[in-house]
Formats: C-alpha cells, sequence, structure tokens
C-alpha cells in the first residue's frame, strides 16, 4: 500500500488495536519510501518492520 503517513499509521493502529487518538505519540511519521511490513497469522496482525529503509530484495510492484 502507498499513501500519506497520516493515513498509514491510522491502518496500522486500527489493525494492531491502538488505540486512534494516540497515533501521532505511538508511532512516528514514515520516511518517505519507507517500507512498513505486517504479518498476519491466525486473524491476529503484528508489526515485523516499521519506517524500514527499501531494500533491493523489496518487492516494489
Amino acid at each position: 500500500m502507498v499513501g500519506h503517513n497520516t493515513v498509514i499509521r491510522l491502518a496500522l493502529c486500527q489493525l494492531l488495536g491502538i488505540d486512534l487518538s494516540t497515533y501521532r505519540r505511538v508511532l512516528a511519521a514514515p520516511d518517505n519510501v519507507a517500507v512498513t511490513e505486517l504479518q498476519v497469522a491466525d486473524r491476529m496482525f503484528r508489526l515485523a518492520r516499521f519506517n524500514a529503509p527499501l531494500s533491493p530484495v523489496d518487492p516494489i510492484f
């Protein structure tokens, strides 16, 4: 997903069960062209990477 940092942080809060009113304190604004990776198992989300630099092994498309 590509989007603005506020939308990304609000989506992460929703998926991770974080109170939406705290998104600015809990999650820093991601850098441009940074990678955030979620993993899902048993309908539970886990934040695997947040604001990680893009690497040659990350799929672009």
